[in-house]
């Protein structure tokens, strides 16, 4: 699995991440910061990569805009805010952890949540999606949320 990871992830999770042998960039090594999302997403899209970002709305709704156009991109991983900026081992943990699971990558049009909370449940992104797709092993989340745990993928399927 490949990371691509936004402006508003510091390049120290990239570096964590390569050094536990995940193929991972920064959009600050390679000249994107104050890039647009819309370029940000294309640059994940033509390096192959999930981008990892903590900015939500715009990215899910990019994700609907290229799934609207039929234009697959590599999946889009949501930070939470609940892991600080400045955890940067936490948030490669996370990521790390997040491979483990997808080693061939995400599914097209893929939107991953990775909380804090997935920290006490390893085997648990601990997600959630506009679709109304609640994570089937994460009875607090199914809890707490909105949505229902269906027993459903947490991935989004086309």
């Amino acid at each position: 699995m490949k990371f691509y990871l936004d402006e508003d992830i510091s390049p120290k999770v990239a570096e964590i991440l390569r050094k536990r042998g995940i193929d991972a960039v920064s959009a600050h090594e390679i000249g994107m910061a104050g890039a647009s999302d819309e370029d940000q997403f294309a640059e994940a899209v033509s390096r192959q990569a999930a981008l990892v970002t903590r900015n939500r709305d715009d990215f899910i709704a990019l994700t609907i805009r290229a799934f609207e156009n039929s234009s697959p991109h590599h999946g889009v991983v949501v930070l939470s805010y609940a892991i600080p900026g400045s955890d940067f081992r936490l948030a490669a943990t996370m990521l790390v952890r997040l491979a483990a699971r997808n080693p061939d990558g995400l599914g097209a049009y893929a939107i991953e949540f990775v909380t804090k909370l997935a920290a006490w449940f390893p085997y648990c992104a601990a997600g959630w999606s506009p679709w109304g797709l609640a994570c089937p092993r994460c009875i607090w989340w199914a809890e707490r949320s909105a949505t229902t745990c269906s027993g459903a993928s947490r991935r989004i399927s086309t």
